[in-house]
Formats: structure tokens, sequence, C-alpha cells
């Protein structure tokens, strides 16, 4: 099966905010946090149903590797849309408003 990954304007920002406080910190990790994030869309797509559901909205979870961040995306059909780009040390409940 070919899936379609859909990634929100939403998340987009959140990598942008991320990627920039990184390359704030140190130039150039910036861009290998982006690729981590690249690195783990292509893991959702091999095989998004691989990840498990976590809520009753049908939220499933991509960690990018070493960074501590996680990819929250959904399945529909042939597509995965990826929600937030969430840092671990935030509060859970920040991705609610994001599900509405």
């Amino acid at each position: 099966m070919s899936w379609t990954l859909i990634i929100t304007e939403n998340a987009r920002r959140d990598i942008a905010e991320a990627s920039d406080w990184y390359d704030d910190k140190e130039p150039g990790i910036g861009r290998e946090f982006d690729l981590a994030m690249d690195r783990g869309f292509q893991r959702i797509l091999q095989n998004p149903t691989s990840f498990r559901v976590r809520d009753r909205k049908a939220t499933r979870l991509c960690r990018p590797g070493k960074w501590p961040y996680a990819i929250y995306f959904r399945v529909c059909e042939t597509r995965c849309e990826v929600i937030a780009i969430v840092h671990d040390a935030r509060d859970p409940k920040y991705l609610n408003y994001r599900l509405r």
C-alpha cells in the first residue's frame, strides 16, 4: 500500500521553531534536527499502523531517534497526517487543542 504524508501547518511551525532554537544554541544542529524529523517521517510512511494508537482520538506517536521530541500523527485510509511535533517536557494536555 502506498501512503501519503500530510504535515499540518502547526506541525511545520513546531519543526521550524525547534530547529531555530537548536541553531541558536549551536549552528548546524537545527539541520540535524530537521534530518531526524525526515527520518521519522520515512519510518511512519514505511508502516504507519505499526505505531500503536495512544488515545481515543486515534493518535499515534513516533520518536525521531535521540531527540526529546515525539511526532504525533493519525492514520486515515491511505493518509498519515502529522498533527504536532512535541517536546517530551511539555504537558501532554497541550496536544488536546490540536485534536479538536
